[in-house]
This record gives structure tokens, C-alpha cells and sequence, in this order.
């Protein structure tokens, strides 16, 4: 019986071990263990971690962020699916007190919830895939990967972001209250047709970019600079545009003849900023 039961076991420990991969899990351990090491050293700016005094107020600066990193989980463990899991609970975390902040930053300045969504929200909880768009362009040898990033990204933020939110609430309202959850669009389709307007004039500059340059990116130095000019003129056209529509609105001003100048105006300001990079690619 002892054999047998000692068989078993060894069984068991080779069947998890196979499983977990015990030593991957142990070296992964000694780097975790050292990264918490390293952020302590920088904390307290001894050892090799004590520099010159910008290196200090870097490390002070960098202190907040390197402490919520140092909770991931190294890869090694279960073939890196809690490093997975515990990164996206942190994201959630952090964009949901990026959230608060902008909202809480927008109520001290009178700004409008949907100008603090757009202006400061969606530019900090997308600047991660604007440097990882960069770094894709700049590694890979075509465009894809960058411009892949960019969609895939807005099509969760669509999808997932907005549609599971808002289905798990319907059915918790048809549940709980016995009613239908309504969100009110208010100022939501003219801001949808200006972003339309704006993704039509950036995807009509990408293949103007593709049929005089022979390349969505790169090319010329002046290629280059007019098209980053054309895309940052139609993102501050667009925050433009749908903040005096939103302010308008507040107001009591809301007028569809209006709407149509303004939905115009938008389709000519894109047109402009598209024409400029295309001059420069044609030339």
C-alpha cells in the first residue's frame, strides 16, 4: 500500500508539474522577487539606483506607476495567463479612476461631461496605442500591424466597451425593475456624423497616400509632416466642431439648418486638411 500510494503521488506531482511548470515558476519568482528589490532601491535612491538629481526625480516621478507594475505576475506563471488576467483587472482599474479624475477635473472647470469624454478621456486611455502604433510602424516593414492596432482597439472599445455594459444593465433593469433601460442620446448623432465625416477623410488620405506615395507610411520628409498635419488638424477640427455643438445644445440652441452648416463645414474642413497632404504626396 505504501508503494502504491507513493506511486500516486509521484504521478501527481509529475502531472502538475507538466502542468504548472515548477521551475519556470520558480525562476519567474526570483525575477518578480528582484523587480520588487529594484523598486525598492529606487525608492530610497541607494545602491546603483542613486544618480544625479534628474534620474532621482525620474525614479520619484515614475515611483506611482513602477508600484502598480510591480503587481503583475511574471509570465512563467500558467503560460503567462494570470500575468494576462491581473494586467487586464489593473487596466480596468486604472482607466475607472482615469475616469473619475477627468469627470471630477471637468465639474471644477464647467466643462461638459461629453467634451471631458472627449478631450481628456479618450486622449489618455489612448495614447498606450498611440506609442504602441508607433513602435509597430517602426518594427514592422508595412503599415498593417499600426493601422490593425488602431481598429481593433476602437472596434472592443465599440463592441465590447459599450455593448456588454449596456446589455448586462438591460437585463438587470428587465429583472430587477421590471422596466426597459433607456440612455438618452442627446448630442450622440451629431458627434457620430462629424467622427464619421473625420474616419472617411483619414481613411480617403491613407490610399491617396497609397496611389501617389506607394505607401500608407513613410516616404518623404514632407510627405510625412503634411499628412501627421492633415490627421492633427481633423482630430482638434473634430473636438472642435462636437464641443460647439454640445455647448450649443446646452444652451437651447439646436437648429437643423444649422446642423446641416455645420455637418458641411466638417465635410469641407476635412476636404482641406486632405488636400494639403495629398498636394505635397502628388508633388
Amino acid at each position: 500500500d505504501f508503494e502504491e500510494t507513493k506511486g500516486a503521488r509521484a504521478r501527481a506531482w509529475v502531472f502538475l508539474d507538466r502542468l504548472l511548470n515548477f521551475e519556470a515558476m520558480h525562476h519567474g519568482t526570483l525575477a518578480w522577487a528582484e523587480q520588487l528589490r529594484a523598486l525598492l532601491r529606487e525608492a530610497t535612491c541607494s545602491g546603483e539606483a542613486a544618480g544625479s538629481i534628474g534620474d532621482r526625480a525620474f525614479s520619484y516621478f515614475a515611483l506611482p506607476v513602477n508600484c502598480v507594475l510591480v503587481l503583475i505576475p511574471p509570465t512563467e506563471y500558467l503560460g503567462g495567463w494570470v500575468c494576462f488576467l491581473v494586467s487586464l483587472a489593473l487596466i480596468g482599474v486604472v482607466t475607472a479612476l482615469l475616469s473619475d479624475l477627468a469627470e471630477l477635473f471637468g465639474c471644477l472647470i464647467g466643462l461638459p461631461d461629453i467634451l471631458t469624454a472627449t478631450i481628456l478621456v479618450a486622449t489618455g486611455t489612448s495614447l498606450p496605442d498611440l506609442f504602441a502604433s508607433i513602435s509597430a510602424a517602426r518594427e514592422d516593414q508595412t503599415a498593417d500591424a499600426s493601422i490593425i492596432n488602431v481598429t481593433g482597439s476602437n472596434s472592443v472599445n465599440v463592441f465590447l466597451g459599450l455593448g456588454l455594459p449596456w446589455t448586462i444593465a438591460s437585463a438587470y433593469w428587465r429583472a430587477a425593475e421590471g422596466s426597459h433601460l433607456q440612455v438618452p442620446a442627446r448630442n450622440l448623432g451629431f458627434c457620430v456624423m462629424a467622427f464619421s465625416a473625420s474616419c472617411i477623410a483619414a481613411m480617403a488620405l491613407i490610399l491617396a497616400r497609397r496611389l501617389f506615395v506607394g505607401a500608407e507610411l513613410g516616404g518623404p520628409f514632407w510627405t510625412r509632416l503634411a499628412a501627421t498635419g492633415g490627421l492633427v488638424a481633423m482630430w482638434f477640427g473634430h473636438v472642435g466642431i462636437t464641443g460647439w455643438r454640445v455647448l450649443r445644445w446646452e444652451a437651447g440652441y439646436t437648429d437643423l439648418i444649422e446642423d446641416a452648416a455645420v455637418i458641411g463645414g466638417v465635410a469641407a474642413f476635412g476636404g482641406a486638411a486632405l488636400a494639403v497632404p495629398v498636394c505635397v504626396s502628388a508633388a
